[in-house]
């Protein structure tokens, strides 16, 4: 599950809320209260919240019960402020247990808050129940009472993430031109893969005119292994569509859109060039599609498969193992290689675990903290991985049984928690009405916070309505030059996730999610993952 305010995996929350406990010293039970903080709060009814406060007192005892209980918001169903004025009321006599929770969790959300106001700037605040001034009014509220109350020192760290806050609310942000943002004629053609890549259905920008559009088959140039296409205005060229080998059209008919464990196998022989199975057919060694097959694997979240594509875009000799520039294919980049890995060890990928231990030991792509790391390095050894990361474990090999069986049961847990009965007062009996819930993205596991649009005759109907909700979103916050990537994490992040009841087929339904990544594609002009066939385009006289 990811948070889904700053799109990162969720247990990275209450992660980092334990690594401020042990560097802070705080007893066990405040730091098992510190990894429990949202369980009550997030629970989706009274009956689950009773449930997990008899569980949370069976398993860790009373005293972490009271420590959760001391940062919990008992009645969600009160306005807003009325909730705040509440909780700072209560932190005023919490136990200081309760109290190094709360800062600890204050730190980690407030920081996260930072990042995500730096990156998409005013519409931040829209994803919150309550304005910008009401928020900052509650974060300064809660810092004052935790500083009066533990001292400064342990809220230094929340001063500074305020104090920047309200630095760029004032407009002094700083902001750099890209070339696209410019409208600079140096700004590359985009290049799809004919197979990998929905490029039929890519809305192009040509930032010398301003001309948009989609390819036309007709218009195109076509060579011998590839065919591009030109602005019909200005003649600048503003896309470049690659053929597939023999080998990766051969290939491609193997793995299916939905299947990532294959995908990744198939991404292994590609990148060694081996025999295949079960026909022992032999691959011929081509990154090109070995790095396509790997980032699709990664973009249905197999870990194993973020893993090694998180190493390649880090680590700069990968691609010399396999005789190739690998930068050619993946550019190297220390953040989208920590954001892998980090998806990959809350996946459960021991590997990823213990990498992360290493880098935060060592403080390699991130800031060294020794307590983060050694955390980390438990969650890795009770995974089964003891040894430290060495080079050969960072070249893809074939995913294990282990792999693909924790895959799968994550894949079907997700499933199950997505397949939800209807709510609303408008749902009725299954196959006669379909009803469109409406989920927040900026709240995670938030019931409260789900409304019902309406019930719709037909499935199309229904379907139709959450997709006007997705586009309503992406085009309102669309500015040129935006990438494909900010588009998308933004509504992950901010938008509205909606979806229809019942399902009558749980295998294949309407995903927000999947829609809005394909229409950020379409917006942005660049490409994605679909890979439906069509006839080649004619040659060009």
């Amino acid at each position: 599950m990811s948070r889904k305010g700053d799109g990162q995996p969720y247990l990275l929350h209450p992660i980092h809320v334990l690594a401020l406990l042990i560097d802070w010293h705080a007893e066990e039970d405040t730091c098992i209260a510190g990894l429990l903080h949202d369980v009550i709060e997030d629970a989706d009814d009274d009956t689950q919240r009773a449930a997990y406060r008899e569980e949370i007192k069976k398993t860790f005892g009373e005293n972490v019960l009271e420590i959760v209980e001391g940062v919990t918001e008992q009645d969600k169903s009160l306005p807003w402020r009325t909730r705040k004025e509440r909780y700072l009321e209560h932190l005023r006599t919490a136990s200081k247990q309760s109290l190094l929770v709360s800062c600890a969790d204050r730190i980690h959300n407030t920081s996260s808050l930072l990042l995500a106001y730096r990156k998409d700037g005013e519409r931040v605040w829209k994803r919150f129940n309550a304005g910008k001034e009401e928020q900052l009014w509650y974060v300064k509220s809660v810092r004052q009472i935790l500083e009066e109350r533990l001292g400064a020192s342990y809220t230094k760290e929340l001063d500074a993430a305020i104090g920047e806050i309200e630095c760029l609310n004032t407009g002094k942000k700083p902001h750099r031109k890209s070339a696209v943002s410019e409208g600079s004629p140096r700004v590359p053609a985009a290049h799809f893969h004919y197979l990998f890549d929905d490029w039929r259905n890519a809305a192009l920008r040509c930032f010398v005119c301003g001309w948009t559009g989609k390819i036309k088959h007709e218009d195109t140039e076509v060579y011998d292994s590839l065919f591009d296409y030109s602005c019909p205005k200005c003649d600048k060229m503003l896309a470049i569509v690659s053929y597939p080998t023999q080998e990766e059209d051969e290939a491609w008919g193997k793995a299916t859109p939905g299947d990532a464990v294959m995908q990744f196998d198939l991404s292994v022989q590609f990148f060694f060039g081996i025999e295949s199975t079960p026909d022992h057919t032999k691959v011929k060694r081509n990154i090109n599609t070995a790095i396509g097959l790997l980032m699709r694997a990664a973009e249905q979240e197999f870990p194993r498969a973020q893993f090694h594509l998180g190493a390649a875009s880090y680590w700069q000799d990968f691609g010399s193992f396999f005789g190739v520039d690998i930068e050619k294919y993946v550019p190297h980049d220390s953040a989208a290689a920590l954001d892998l890995i980090e998806r990959a060890a809350c996946g459960g990928l021991g590997i990823a675990q213990m990498m992360l231990a290493e880098w935060c030991e060592n403080g390699n792509v991130v800031e060294m903290n020794e307590t983060l790391g050694a955390l980390w390095h438990e969650i890795a050894n009770m995974n089964g991985q003891y040894s430290p990361v060495k080079n050969g474990d960072l070249y893809p090999s074939p995913a294990n049984l282990g792999d693909i069986e924790r895959y799968r049961a994550l894949r079907a847990s997700r499933l199950k928690h997505t397949t939800r009965e209807p709510t609303g007062s408008q749902a009725k009996s299954r196959g006669v009405t379909y009803t469109v819930l409406v989920d927040d993205n900026f709240h995670p596991r938030d019931s409260s916070e789900r409304y019902e649009l309406g019930a719709y005759a037909t499935l199309e109907e229904a379907e139709s309505a959450c997709k006007k909700i997705v586009d309503e979103y992406l085009l309102s916050t669309y500015k040129p030059g935006m990438a494909v990537a900010d588009l998308y994490t933004g509504y992950t992040s901010f938008g509205e996730d909606p979806f229809v009841v019942p399902r009558d087929n749980p295998d294949k339904f309407f995903s927000a999610w999947n829609y809005a990544k394909q229409r950020s594609q379409e917006i942005c002009g660049e490409s994605l993952s679909k890979h439906d066939r069509e006839g080649t385009p004619k040659t060009s006289s």
